[in-house]
């Protein structure tokens, strides 16, 4: 289950592990910014941990998703 963590204003850091079947993935930490104008806006989202490359995660652990641009947002969206 996710659990949210407070962090810097802006911020919020949300961990969530596999459910019990015995084969456990290891905990992701996500980094979630939100503007001023959110919901109007995108969040950033970045992971922590564990640390992923190539694909759609850039080098420093920012997600690149179509919904998360400008483009791509909706204030309909939840997160």
């Amino acid at each position: 289950a996710a659990q949210p963590q407070a962090k810097a204003a802006g911020a919020v850091g949300c961990e969530a592990q596999g459910q019990g079947d015995g084969a456990s993935l290891p905990p992701v930490v996500l980094s979630f910014k939100f503007a001023a104008d959110f919901p109007l806006s995108p969040p950033f989202v970045r992971i922590i941990r564990p640390r992923l490359k190539g694909n759609f995660v850039f080098p420093n652990g920012a997600l690149c998703m179509e919904l998360l641009t400008t483009d791509g947002w909706s204030p309909a969206n939840s997160v």
